[in-house]
């Protein structure tokens, strides 16, 4: 309230706020320590000036120290009314909460004896601080209620009991509401304030308008209503201005008038949807720095996705390759052992030849030494005269009976070498074929071994290959999606925050 009043004054006075100031009504400005005398002057340092010949006066003030609140930044300037309180017909606003209202009179807060206010001399009630869009939303209204979610509701208010404000509305009957949690504001009528009186500034936000007043030593003391001798120790008072005076609601008004329509804008902003704007821009500042780091995050996923990508390539490239190789030391292997077997079956018929050679030339040797040593034995008993023969052909014949097999016998033995020898030849060459196929068989078993030693280490490295590559891709898709997310949730609150107003610049540090 106190720095309401303070803006509109000094905007309208053009000076600067300065600690004890005083402003005569010629336009000449007093410094320095201010007393009210009981005489009904005022002392300014050494200077002593009547109370008729003030326009403007300025106690000192403690140091404002700026908030360093976003949200304080940007509701500064905004507020019509900074405290609850009441708000007389005549423009005078005690800044103190009201906690009973029926149809003869307001109750506040302490149910102090100084302060009586009708029901019919007030204006308004204020359960909660009232922004500057509020009060616009109030002026011209017909009788309601105001309630904290923007909607208003018409109608004659019945009272205000134990923390709620029962309502006659043509719409709705008779309702009840929780004041200062649903409820913040009461509008009756609109002030009727004359502007040529005084307005004393309190620092507990009071802004009592009264065309007298009694001047004290050190306090003021104001009979008119809704005060009843109310006594304000300078302690207490903020500033006092003479003339051109208005109430809280109507210096919200003006200062909304004056305003161009960007700046209009501004001021009209609801204070709630401030304090969301403020904390969606706070969750918009974690989300972006969640984005980005999302987005670093992303990009090494997909780094590391186009890397496993190239590295399953090559290492199912190698492992096909050396499949390949595998394939060929294979069917070197298997024809070597083809081979093998092959030149052992022939090693195996040409030892059979050998022996079968061996057989016939050892049975015709057994046949030649069997009939020779019967043609000896023939002989033998021929020379001796043991057989008896008819004549010479019967002796020829027998002895022809026994040169026939021998000579059969010799032929075969004959041939049994020659085919014994060839046999030999043909098992000798075979033996020497053959002997380097079992090196040469083991050689390529060894070969194959290692091929498949190699593709099993290929495939293995394939195989982790392709666990990096699908880590890769669900790392990737489970970071993609995160962003997606991000994305959403900054757009929802970027609509959300247009939605608000949320262009309006914050204030500068």
């Amino acid at each position: 309230m106190r720095l309401i009043i303070f803006s509109f004054i000094i905007a309208l006075l053009g000076i600067s706020s300065l600690a004890d100031t005083f402003l005569k009504q010629d336009g000449v400005s007093l410094e320095g320590k201010v007393e009210l005398l009981a005489s009904g002057e005022i002392r300014v340092g050494d200077v002593t000036v009547s109370l008729e010949d003030l326009q403007f006066l300025e106690f000192d003030q403690p140091p404002v120290v700026k908030s360093t609140n976003e949200l304080d930044r940007l509701t500064e300037g905004l507020l019509a009314v900074e405290n609850p309180g009441a708000l007389s017909l005549r423009g005078t606003y005690i800044a103190r909460p009201v906690i009973a209202l029926n149809d003869t009179k307001l109750t506040f807060e302490g149910d102090p004896k100084d302060i009586f206010l009708s029901t019919l001399n007030t204006a308004a009630v204020f359960f909660a601080p009232i922004s500057l869009g509020q009060a616009e939303e109030l002026r011209n209204r017909n009788p309601g209620i105001m309630l904290r979610s923007g909607d208003y509701v018409e109608g004659k208010p019945l009272g205000v009991h134990d923390g709620d404000i029962e309502i006659e509305s043509i719409l709705f009957g008779r309702m009840k509401y929780r004041i200062g949690i649903e409820v913040v504001a009461l509008w009756l009528k609109k002030p009727e304030v004359d502007p040529e009186q005084y307005a004393i500034g309190t620092r507990s936000g009071d802004l009592i308008l009264s065309d007298k007043m009694k001047m004290e030593l050190g306090a003021l003391v104001v009979d008119r209503v809704p005060l009843r001798n109310y006594r304000i120790n300078q302690s207490e008072i903020s500033s006092i201005q003479k003339d051109k005076v208005a109430d809280v609601l109507t210096m919200a008004w003006q200062k909304l008038d004056q305003a161009t329509p960007e700046k209009k804008a501004q001021l009209m902003a609801s204070v709630e949807n401030l304090g969301r704007s403020v904390q969606l821009r706070r969750e918009l500042q974690v989300i972006e720095l969640k984005l980005t780091d999302s987005r670093i995050i992303l990009a090494k996923a997909a780094k590391e996705k186009d890397a496993s990508v190239v590295g399953r390539s090559r290492l199912l490239k190698e492992w096909q390759q050396i499949q390949d190789v595998w394939r060929d030391k294979n069917r070197n292997y298997w024809k070597t052992h083809s081979n093998n077997l092959r030149m052992a079956s022939q090693l195996r018929v040409r030892r059979s030849a050998v022996d079968r050679a061996e057989k016939t030339l050892q049975n015709s040797q057994r046949t030649l030494d069997k009939y020779q040593e019967k043609l000896e034995s023939y002989e033998r008993d021929l020379a001796k005269g043991d057989i008896k023969l008819k004549d010479k052909k019967d002796e020829q014949r027998r002895r022809d009976s026994y040169l026939r097999p021998i000579k059969r016998a010799v032929r075969s033995m004959q041939k049994a070498r020659q085919q014994l020898e060839s046999a030999q030849r043909d098992d000798k060459k075979i033996q020497d074929e053959s002997k380097p196929l079992p090196e040469q068989q083991k050689a390529a078993k060894d070969t194959l071994d290692q091929a498949k030693r190699d593709i099993d280490k290929a495939k293995k490295k394939y195989d982790e290959s392709l666990n990096r590559y699908r880590g890769a891709i669900r790392t990737y898709s489970d970071q993609s999606r995160k962003v997606r997310e991000l994305e959403g949730k900054k757009n929802q609150l970027m609509q959300e925050l247009d939605r608000l107003g949320g262009a309006i610049t914050p204030s500068p540090k």
